[in-house]
């Protein structure tokens, strides 16, 4: 279902934003994934192997920290060596990074809970909320940047308008 709805938000990205745009957020899009995953450390795979509850949420929370000081590491070294154009596309790296760290992290975390059911459709809500971003921002015309974000689909658009 989720991919339902994130192949309707890329034909929506498809026809609102110039293949340029698309391009560029889609270059920003790789350098936040590979920040986001290789944040975490690959710690939050020791998450479902706690014994317990408590173990698994201090695993969490280590790894939650660790990625975020990695990622606010990565991005300063990114924007010192030029690979990220401005801070507008910075905040966006640095987001995208988190993003990519906290949602393995926590799937992880439900996998140890045996959540499987909130696992299945994070996907799904995640889709569902990123289209109807979409929708609200497009309706009103956007600001000066755009974002689109399509977690699932692993895709981005920003325009200018």
């Amino acid at each position: 279902m989720s991919q339902v709805v994130s192949l309707l938000t890329s034909l929506m990205i498809i026809k609102n934003f110039s293949p340029g745009v698309f391009g560029e957020y889609s270059y920003l899009f790789s350098i936040a994934s590979i920040c986001g995953s290789l944040a975490t450390l690959k710690l939050e795979l020791s998450i479902p192997v706690a014994k317990s509850f408590s173990d698994a949420n201090s695993r969490t929370t280590l790894t939650l920290l660790v990625s975020l000081m990695l990622n606010v590491f990565m991005i300063i070294l990114f924007s010192l060596l030029g690979f990220v154009p401005d801070y507008s596309s910075l905040l966006f790296v640095f987001l995208i990074s988190c993003i990519v760290s906290i949602n393995a992290t926590f799937n992880q975390l439900f996998l140890q809970s045996e959540s499987f059911i909130v696992t299945g459709f994070i996907p799904l809500i995640l889709a569902v909320a990123n289209f109807l971003f979409l929708q609200i921002l497009n309706s009103f015309g956007g600001n000066p940047i755009l974002f689109a974000f399509i977690v699932t689909g692993k895709q981005i658009g920003r325009a200018h308008v």
